[in-house]
């Protein structure tokens, strides 16, 4: 599977605008199941740790475009946002409209990147939605960014 490096989705944060709460959040995802996967690595489980880096990255990119405004609420943690940021919102929801952050990545890396593309796809849905198992590298994005709520580790009782 081809995967984006690191460095070329650092640099779609800025060219899409994604707002910093955002990125934020991205990369405590990225952080924690990182440290995860290596941690099972160790245990002997095959996991790449490159696609869990990758997938943790990307999987809220696009949430902005799915928000009815860039304001804070009790799930949303937000500063004022820039102009780009509003620009970039507008311009996913009309490019977008009614779609999950999970299928806007997907749209965006599918040419380039089509496994990784559907391993987006996979992280971001339920099972029985598209009816294949996750990969433990998706299933691992998909737990800790369930935990994590902005930069913090909360509890599931906390999260709901």
């Amino acid at each position: 599977m081809e995967i984006p490096a690191r460095n070329e989705i650092l640099g779609m944060f800025k060219r899409y605008g994604v707002p910093g709460n955002i990125v934020l959040h991205c990369k405590t995802v990225e952080k924690i199941a990182v440290h995860i996967a290596r941690a099972l690595q160790k245990k002997g489980v095959n996991v790449n740790i490159k696609l869990v880096e990758a997938l943790s990255l990307v999987h809220d990119m696009f949430k902005a475009a799915t928000l009815g405004e860039l304001k804070e609420d009790k799930f949303y943690k937000a500063t004022k946002p820039t102009k780009k940021e509003l620009q970039m919102q507008m311009w996913f929801k009309m490019k977008y409209p009614g779609l999950h952050e999970g299928k806007i990545a997907y749209e965006i890396f599918k040419v380039d990147y089509p496994d990784f593309a559907r391993s987006i796809t996979r992280e971001s849905t339920w099972k029985k939605e598209i009816g294949e198992e996750k990969l433990i590298e998706e299933k691992i994005v998909s737990y800790v960014d369930t935990r994590v709520f902005l930069d913090k580790i909360l509890t599931m009782k906390e999260r709901t």
